[in-house]
């Protein structure tokens, strides 16, 4: 059967693309170093691709979060740390106001210290991380606590004008919440009431503000009725030092529970981390070229190509004189 020089030029034409295509494809990926550059290459390895590089854009805001929520977590940490430190200072100071060695003169200069350490207790806790504060439950865009002073109207035997009455928490009482991975969430400890709330001594109402207040009217007393020292002293050293001994121990609950929740979220960020490294070695093995491979292929894609070419220079070359 007699072949037409048509059908030769059209057949190798035909296998010369192929060829070229092949080359161009290996010349890509190893240029590219992956397998797939458009959907139209593989749509089953594009899809996997896209799927994974969504996990892995999400797993990062995860990670992100993570981080976000251990560094609020270790702020929280160390200003309560401060706020103990301050609430074992006021409890000296009551407990040396309660020595019957000291008169009016030394319970004013307590008072005077006293004054100055709670309002430090306020400025820890309205302690902020990168302009939010932590102890103001979801209402992170205002100073969550305000020392409350009496004014001239206030002002009685037991009160001074200027004088601490109490601390007003102007924050949320629901603590804020964090996605820590794909249905999993973690409250953090930001309810501020929770630290300066009722004491079990003292009745349950009894909240760090109207403690603060107490202790300055039963030093007032003392300082102002010389008659009523003993009684005063007597209170300082009863219930009111006790209060500061339950208050510190808030603290210290407050400090445990903040210390579980920062445990918890480095778990979820090793769990984090793991997830990561399988998700970015699972879109490795879709997308990546494994460049040995690679290379052999280019080699032998391009050994058939310049083999193809040289077939087709005789192919042209053929002229009428061949059939001579």
């Amino acid at each position: 059967m007699r072949i037409s020089e048509n059908t030769t030029y059209n057949n190798f034409l035909y296998n010369l693309g192929n060829s070229q295509s092949s080359l161009q494809a290996t010349m890509q990926q190893l240029s590219s170093q992956q397998q797939v550059s458009k959907p139209s290459d593989n749509p089953l390895a594009a899809s996997q691709i896209m799927a994974l590089s969504s996990s892995l854009t999400q797993n990062k805001t995860y990670a992100n979060t993570i981080k976000d929520a251990i560094n609020l977590s270790q702020t929280q940490d160390s200003a309560l740390s401060g706020l103990s430190d301050q609430m074992l200072r006021i409890r000296t100071l009551v407990q040396a106001s309660a020595n019957g060695a000291y008169g009016p003169d030394e319970l004013k200069s307590n008072k005077t210290e006293l004054s100055s350490v709670m309002a430090s207790v306020v400025d820890s806790l309205n302690a902020d991380y990168g302009g939010r504060y932590v102890f103001a439950g979801t209402k992170i865009d205002k100073p969550p606590f305000e020392l409350v002073k009496a004014t001239a109207d206030d002002a009685d035997n037991n009160v001074q004008a200027g004088d601490i009455i109490g601390i007003k928490y102007n924050g949320s009482t629901t603590n804020q919440t964090r996605s820590i991975s794909s249905g999993v969430s973690i409250d953090l400890a930001t309810n501020g009431a929770n630290i300066v709330g009722g004491t079990t001594q003292g009745g349950a109402g009894t909240q760090l503000g109207d403690y603060f207040a107490n202790v300055i009217k039963t030093l007032n007393t003392g300082i102002s009725k010389p008659d009523q020292l003993a009684a005063a002293q007597s209170s300082l050293g009863g219930d009111l030092l006790g209060q500061t001994s339950n208050f510190s121990d808030k603290v210290v609950n407050v400090r445990t529970t903040i210390g579980a929740v920062v445990n918890r979220l480095n778990i979820a960020s090793a769990q984090n981390t793991s997830q990561n490294l399988n998700l970015t070695t699972m879109k490795s093995n879709v997308q990546d070229v494994d460049m040995a491979k690679a290379y052999m292929e280019y080699q032998k894609d391009q050994t058939t190509y310049q083999s193809t070419l040289a077939m087709g220079t005789k192919i042209m070359n053929t002229t009428i004189l061949n059939y001579m």
